[in-house]
Parts: structure tokens; C-alpha cells; sequence
């Protein structure tokens, strides 16, 4: 019998503290107080969360756009590369492409994002400089025509050979990010080279690597 009475007074102990945590749960229900609200009266107003676009998917600071970024080494641009572009370009044209990328990796699905980026525009005049007359040289007094030597004839000269036109091209995202099998937030993403009209794109999956210290560099994934 006495160990009837202990099991009775501990189930109705509990049924009093589970009776008492839902009156408090509807209590704070009624007067608006949600555990976003409980918190932000400890810690201050929250943050409202990032809307999700249905065109572009999750991106921004949802995968880590609001990271510190850091800037690229020679080896890490090589690994942000498709393989098949990353023979056709030179160091500067690389670097510029896996900048470009580590941007394409938290945009919008489809958006594009150019690479070299284009260049700034020119600063425009002060007005001081803009309202400045020029001045006027005075007329040197005329002199003696004299009649010059005629000239030898000069040898014939080879053309100078035409500048290769500018690299350039883009990179997109096409795909929402995924967890891989190791754990790490990977993006699909399309790289382009521009050859004239028609584009070479290739395909290449790059995941979010941290760096330590809070940066970030989106590589592809050398795991086996």
C-alpha cells in the first residue's frame, strides 16, 4: 500500500507540472507572446528571416553571401574552374572567372553574373575644372618658309599582327543548394567563355569550404 500511495503522488505530480506548462503555454498563446517574441525580450528585436524567391530559390544569406569573403589564392581559383575552360585561360582570366563564380554561388538560380566585371565608369569633371577658360596663345610672329629635303624612301614594313579580342564570359547558378554526402552546401553553377557569338559552357559543382576566422571560398569538392 505504501508504494501505491508514492506512485499515485508522483503521477499526480506530474500531471500538476504538465497541467501548469499548458496553462502557461496558452496564456502567453492568448496575450501574443511566441517563443520569437520570448526571445527578442531578452535579447532585443530579432532580425526578420529572409524571404525564400520561388524563381530563385534559396539564396543570399540563407548560404552564407553575408560571410567574409577572402580573397582567392592562384590554387583555389584553379579549383573553382571547369577543367575544360581552365586551359583556355590565363592567370588574370581565371582569377576573374573564379571571382565571378564565388558570386554566382549565393545569387539567384539563372542569374548571371559577367566576368571581367566591366570597368568603372570615368570620373566626371569638377566644375571648377569644367568652368575654367582656356587660354589663348598669343600668334608667333610668321617666318621664311623654308623648303625641307626630300625624303628618303622608307623600306617596306610588315603589319603588326591584330590584338586577340578581349576574354570574357559568365557563370550561373542553375540549381538550389544541397547538402553532398560529406556534409558540405554545394551548388551547381554554368561557366561560359564567350568565342565570338556562340559561348563554350561547362558544368561544375562548387561547395562552401570555411576558411576559418567566419571566411568562406566556394571550391569544388576534392573529396574522393
Amino acid at each position: 500500500m505504501r508504494h501505491r500511495r508514492n506512485d499515485s503522488r508522483i503521477r499526480s505530480g506530474r500531471a500538476l507540472r504538465l497541467a501548469g506548462a499548458l496553462s502557461s503555454a496558452l496564456l502567453l498563446a492568448a496575450c501574443g507572446w511566441t517563443p520569437r517574441n520570448l526571445v527578442a525580450s531578452i535579447t532585443g528585436p530579432l532580425p526578420e528571416p529572409a524571404p525564400i524567391d520561388l524563381d530563385g530559390g534559396i539564396h543570399g544569406a540563407l548560404i552564407g553571401a553575408e560571410g567574409y569573403p577572402v580573397p582567392l589564392t592562384s590554387t583555389q581559383a584553379d579549383a573553382a574552374i571547369a577543367p575544360s575552360l581552365k586551359s583556355q585561360l590565363q592567370r588574370p582570366e581565371r582569377q576573374a572567372l573564379a571571382e565571378a563564380s564565388q558570386q554566382a554561388a549565393t545569387a539567384k538560380r539563372g542569374t548571371k553574373i559577367a566576368w571581367p566585371p566591366p570597368p568603372p565608369p570615368p570620373p566626371a569633371p569638377t566644375p571648377a575644372a569644367a568652368a575654367a577658360p582656356t587660354p589663348i596663345a598669343a600668334p608667333a610672329p610668321a617666318a621664311v618658309p623654308t623648303p625641307p629635303p626630300a625624303p628618303a624612301p622608307a623600306p617596306p614594313q610588315a603589319s603588326a599582327p591584330e590584338a586577340p579580342p578581349p576574354v570574357s564570359g559568365w557563370v550561373a547558378p542553375v540549381s538550389d543548394p544541397y547538402l553532398s554526402s560529406h556534409g558540405l552546401v554545394c551548388r551547381d553553377l554554368r561557366q561560359a567563355l564567350m568565342h565570338g557569338e556562340e559561348p563554350t559552357v561547362a558544368a561544375i559543382s562548387l561547395c562552401r569550404e570555411d576558411s576559418g576566422g567566419g571566411a568562406h571560398v566556394w571550391i569544388a569538392s576534392h573529396w574522393p
